[in-house]
């Protein structure tokens, strides 16, 4: 994985540039947007998304790292048109280990969006 450049900016840790596929659960699950995951770090990640207007995203969102199977609820910290920045608010939780009305519920809603 290639490390990022340092940059005058706030993050804390370096972030590794990745491409990954995610989605974002918005609303208490109750919406979803495809994303690709452009790099990471410990503490956040810098989000691609998948939409077809320029909606404003709520401020507590979930991500689901589909290449590790990991969900983390995050804050989104800036939006600006397909392009958003999260920071980690909680551990980050293999979908296995969910109990199973959030699997079934997930589930769901991934086969109604595709």
């Amino acid at each position: 994985m290639e490390r990022i450049a340092p940059r005058e900016d706030r993050r804390k840790e370096p972030r590794v540039l990745v491409r990954k596929h995610g989605k974002l659960f918005c609303e208490h699950f109750s919406s979803m947007i495809d994303c690709e995951i452009g790099n990471e770090s410990e503490s956040g990640m810098h989000i691609l998304l998948n939409l077809a207007s320029a909606e404003p995203l709520p401020s507590q969102v979930c991500l689901l790292d589909r290449n590790t199977g990991q969900l983390v609820d995050a804050h989104v910290i800036w939006h600006e048109g397909s392009k958003a920045g999260v920071h980690f608010t909680g551990q980050r939780t293999d979908v296995d280990r969910l109990p199973g009305a959030d699997i079934r519920r997930l589930s769901i809603i991934a086969a109604r969006r595709q």
